[in-house]
């Protein structure tokens, strides 16, 4: 079509009465021979569209003939508009994000018109970008994306949240909308966006929440992926619900009735209903209230922060549970629901839940005060019965090992997450291979799916016509030791204990000398792989988060906003973070201050890395004289940034644990930077 010299040139005939040859040479700095090329290729295009070419007056001007329509004119100058090196690798990127079948090399160089070279380098710089996401790309036998479940919807949801802004406009449409138009279409079923779009803006108006711009995105990104039929299935299994729960909840009621009047029945089923209000009150809902969820203290770093909480006073290692940190995850939103909006637990649910109030108990309570601080409310008992769940299935799965021997399913009437934890009680005391969890009604799929059953695990009476005649275990949906007594009477092995990494080199370290300490553990790590606790974690240690130059004392302040502005602006000095990070603190500050977080007169300052964060770094500033914020105290400031919130979720909360504790209040009241210091090391505890 045009390259970008033609545009500009029709753009000027659009705007302009005439124009001559001369003007056109001296703008551009070509030749008269290249500007009548120009015009002339300008004119093949207007002559595809049936609009009169650019003339030539009798005065020796050029003129675009006047019955052309200027809208239509630029309208031309819009499609043809060349795409970017920018623009066609954001292109690739949706293009990979969103495809099921392998990409070809070839396929992309048709598609954009250039070269295997082109394309290749557009594709190293991606790799890139891909890896900083932990998402690879595999070229055997064309290119598609490898990495877990959670990182590639994270990237998929990403790019599709990045171009929908282009899908919206339906009149002037650019050769580059265009193209993602085509992508949406061939990868995602999408032929027309605003059906969607119009029906999760109705959901919301009709459930009267207020979605930033970011999470509408969002939302919308994972409805789209939800209704495809080529992620479908992926998105069931990366959202975990509890739908026995939401079911009651007047939000899916109203969801529910939305979709059947917006004629979506036939894409949504229910469960992709369960799931479609669990991420409107999961990520819209809590902004009302409670703006830490998108700005504030982030979620991951607040359920690192109660595990390692919980953690400081066990006997056994949970610190680097895997399966804790994403069930609590996924649990906290919709308790930060029910908090928020004080509903109770479903009444029969909490009858099944006949815990005592054990130590682990309390110590779980007393694990949530930063979470109580947040909400404003006291954690209900039956909210802390259910973490107590989550808690003890981690805590019997670092005391056992797993091994794969008798192939069993387990059926249960309760929510996915009460199953799973059924699933995982199970697999940490005996050595079993769970090949499926699931509802009665999907019994006969799951048999008919897994061969070889040795036995079938439930909550409720199966009879012999239903499990095909398998041998049938009925358990409580609480694993209890009753359970675990038939089970070993039925012949099922228990798990041999793993051993501790700890307690491996406390043995070597009496007998000898170990001169690398890091490389003994990896080898040790690799050699007993299945058999072996690391409860020796990185140190994570705040060095080069906190350091005793941004340890203030006694500065002296008109006011928070502009302590807060202070910090930020040290914080700048020292390259850690860019002016619109602050900005974007100040922000917070203005607009939200009613939810910032305050817990023993110390405030903090955050917001998140929108790629303006160079380096995680923290300023403690201790205030010459309190000052009333919220009709509260503040008589300290601990403003933070966080670069890779992923890799460095350890040391967040860590440092984020240590300054919620009364240790802190202790020490800074000596005024003595080196104990403040060693504090966030780990080094001053007593004595202060």
């Amino acid at each position: 079509m045009l390259n970008n010299r033609e545009i500009k040139i029709l753009d000027i005939f659009s705007l302009k009465e005439e124009v001559s040859i001369k003007e056109l040479k001296e703008s551009f700095n070509i030749s008269e021979r290249m500007v009548r090329y120009d015009i002339e290729k300008i004119n093949f295009v207007l002559s595809i569209f049936n609009l009169k070419p650019i003339y030539r007056s009798k005065t020796g001007f050029f003129k675009l003939d006047k019955n052309n329509k200027i809208n239509k004119v630029k309208l031309i100058i819009e499609e043809t508009e060349p795409i970017t090196i920018e623009k066609r690798k954001k292109l690739i990127e949706l293009s990979l994000a969103t495809s099921r079948k392998k990409i070809n090399i070839s396929t992309l160089m048709d598609k954009f018109d250039t070269s295997r070279i082109t394309i290749n380098n557009d594709l190293n710089n991606i790799k890139k970008e891909f890896l900083r996401k932990n998402i690879r790309i595999d070229n055997r036998k064309g290119l598609s994306l490898e990495g877990e479940l959670s990182d590639l919807i994270k990237v998929r949801v990403e790019k599709i949240s990045e171009s929908l802004k282009y899908l919206k406009n339906k009149k002037n449409k650019t050769n580059y909308n265009l193209k993602i138009e085509e992508i949406f279409k061939e990868n995602l079923n999408i032929k027309d966006i605003n059906i969607l779009s119009k029906f999760l803006q109705d959901v919301l108006n009709k459930l009267n929440f207020s979605a930033t711009d970011e999470n509408y995105k969002l939302l919308l990104s994972y409805i789209i992926l939800l209704q495809s039929e080529n992620y479908h299935e992926e998105i069931i299994k990366f959202i975990h619900i509890d739908a026995s729960m939401i079911k009651d909840w007047e939000e899916y009621k109203i969801i529910k009735s939305q979709v059947e009047n917006s004629k979506l029945g036939e894409i949504f089923n229910e469960n992709d209903i369960f799931i479609i209000t669990d991420l409107i009150v999961g990520m819209v809902s809590y902004n009302k209230t409670s703006q830490f969820y998108e700005n504030w203290i982030d979620i991951d770093v607040l359920v690192k922060s109660l595990i390692e909480n919980v953690n400081n006073k066990l006997d056994v290692d949970i610190s680097e549970d895997k399966l804790l940190f994403q069930y609590l995850r996924q649990h906290l939103k919709p308790l930060f629901y029910r908090i928020k909006n004080d509903y109770s637990l479903n009444e029969k649910f909490v009858q099944d839940l006949k815990f005592s109030k054990n130590s682990l108990f309390y110590l779980i309570k007393d694990s949530l005060e930063i979470l109580s601080n947040i909400l404003k409310k006291d954690i209900p008992d039956e909210e802390i019965f259910l973490l107590m769940l989550h808690f003890q299935a981690s805590i019997e799965r670092a005391e056992n090992n797993v091994s794969n021997i008798k192939r069993i399913i387990i059926v249960s009437t309760l929510g996915y997450g009460i199953s799973q934890i059924l699933a995982d009680s199970i697999s940490s005391l005996f050595n079993v291979e769970i090949v499926s969890v699931g509802p009665y009604f999907k019994i006969k799929e799951m048999l008919q799916k897994n061969k070889n059953i040795d036995y079938i695990i439930t909550t409720i009476d199966i009879d012999n016509k239903a499990s095909l005649f398998i041998p049938v275990i009925k358990v409580n949906p609480i694993f209890t030791f009753e359970d675990k007594k038939k089970m070993l009477e039925l012949g099922f092995l228990p798990n041999n204990k793993k051993i501790l990494m700890s307690e491996i080199l406390q043995i070597i370290g009496e007998e000898s000398t170990i001169l690398n300490k890091k490389k003994l553990i990896k080898k040790l790590e690799n050699k007993m792989k299945g058999k072996i606790i690391n409860d020796i974690s990185d140190e994570n240690k705040v060095e080069n988060m906190i350091s005793k130059d941004n340890i203030i004392f006694d500065y002296k302040a008109e006011n928070i906003e502009k302590a807060i502005k202070y910090t930020c602006e040290l914080l700048e000095r020292e390259g850690s973070i860019e002016k619109s990070y602050t900005e974007n603190v100040i922000d917070i500050f203005k607009n939200h201050s009613s939810y910032l977080l305050i817990h023993n007169g110390i405030i903090l300052p955050h917001a998140r890395n929108t790629g303006n964060v160079f380096k995680t770094s923290g300023i403690l500033l201790a205030l010459q004289n309190p000052v009333m914020f919220n009709e509260t105290e503040v008589k300290y400031i601990f403003t933070f940034a966080i670069k890779d919130k992923n890799s460095e979720l350890n040391k967040v909360s860590k440092i984020i644990n240590q300054v919620f504790k009364d240790d802190l209040i202790k020490i800074l009241s000596t005024k003595n930077v080196e104990k403040t210091f060693r504090y966030f090391l780990g080094g001053v505890r007593e004595n202060i």
